[in-house]
């Protein structure tokens, strides 16, 4: 397994997405993309319970009116009497016809990847979505910032597979 590639990936896409899918607002080029626009952005109904949070790192436009969304769900977690955030990564299917999501599911989390040592203690839950790269064939890699010190990688199956052969 890779452990170190650094691959980053901007963080307004969920922002754009969100401006795209939203019918009476649009934007059409990232030269558009200022602080109001992403202040006034509407939020992806239901991809997240209460209590939870969490973005998009990476869309991918999968054709047939969807959208495929990479990135990272939240939530804190409790052990004797210390908190701590987890940060798992997602794989969302978003149908931006319908505007709804067709398929949610966690395609990595922490204790998959390489072990690093955490920044905090605290932070030893957080795989932070990096995205992923399409290597060909059934497969991906899926980057992720662990633990607030490092950045790993993990091939897994494509988490787009079956919308794309559709």
């Amino acid at each position: 397994m890779k452990t170190s590639l650094r691959y980053e990936k901007p963080r307004y896409y969920s922002v754009v997405l969100r401006k795209i899918i939203k019918e009476d607002t649009c934007i059409d080029s990232l030269d558009d993309l200022d602080a109001e626009v992403i202040e006034n952005a509407p939020y992806i109904p239901e991809i997240f319970a209460p209590k939870e949070w969490g973005g998009v790192n990476q869309a991918i436009f999968l054709g047939d009116g969807k959208i495929g969304l990479i990135g990272h769900q939240s939530y804190n977690w409790y052990e004797d009497d210390q908190e701590y955030p987890v940060y798992v990564n997602t794989a969302i299917v978003y149908d931006y016809i319908r505007k709804q999501i067709s398929e949610k599911k966690v395609i990595g989390v922490r204790e998959d990847y390489p072990y690093t040592e955490s920044k905090l203690k605290a932070l030893c839950k957080c795989a932070f979505t990096t995205g992923i790269l399409f290597t060909g064939g059934e497969t991906v890699e899926l980057y992720s910032g662990l633990s607030d010190v490092g950045q790993g990688v993990i091939v897994i199956p494509n988490p787009f597979q079956n919308v794309q052969n559709a």
